[in-house]
């Protein structure tokens, strides 16, 4: 999608791809494309208008396309009209790494392709920074995170003094301070 869109191909109506050979060439990487022994021949069309083979079940789903269509790469060409839109995020990455933004400087199809820059509701460099900057959220965070430890410690606390009065149900506890223990004191 990307080549095509960098070489302007994505200008060209489906119907007028005959006319324009550089946009598309069929090729195969495997030898089953020259000389198919594994695959019947109908399955190595590789042309605009020749129909493309999905194996499995997918054929045999109400749901999908190619249970009642015929799918070819003529047909796929405009990719948008499938739903298929690539991001390319901060145009960061492979995508500045390979040399591609700056070949494609200008020629990105808005339709194929969107980036952060596209969309109205990512914040922009200069909010996240002053964002980032803004000394009430790290003390807010701190704070947030100071309350939460602390209810932890008084729950246990509370939870451990319930333990502890749940297990001396029963048992003698020396209230007058004399120095006995279990059920039977000295008090004499």
């Amino acid at each position: 999608a990307i080549w095509t869109d960098c070489f302007d191909y994505d200008l060209i109506d489906p119907s007028d791809l005959d006319d324009h050979p550089s946009a598309y060439k069929p090729y195969c990487v495997h030898g089953e494309c020259v000389d198919p022994k594994k695959y019947p021949d109908e399955w190595m069309g590789m042309g605009l208008d020749s129909v493309m083979h999905f194996g499995g079940k997918l054929e045999d789903k109400a749901w999908s396309y190619v249970h009642d269509n015929d799918l070819t790469v003529r047909k796929l060409y405009h990719l948008p009209r499938w739903g298929i839109v690539y991001d390319l995020g901060n145009e960061d990455g492979f995508y500045e790494k390979s040399g591609l933004k700056d070949f494609c400087a200008g020629k990105l199809n808005d339709r194929w392709f969107i980036t952060n820059n596209d969309n109205p509701y990512a914040p922009n460099q200069n909010q996240l920074f002053s964002a980032s900057s803004n000394n009430y959220t790290p003390l807010l965070t701190n704070n947030t995170m100071m309350i939460c430890i602390l209810s932890l410690i008084v729950f246990a606390i509370i939870g451990l003094y319930y333990l502890a009065k749940k297990d001396s149900k029963g048992k003698f506890i020396n209230l007058r301070g004399h120095s006995s223990y279990g059920s039977v004191g000295n008090y004499l």
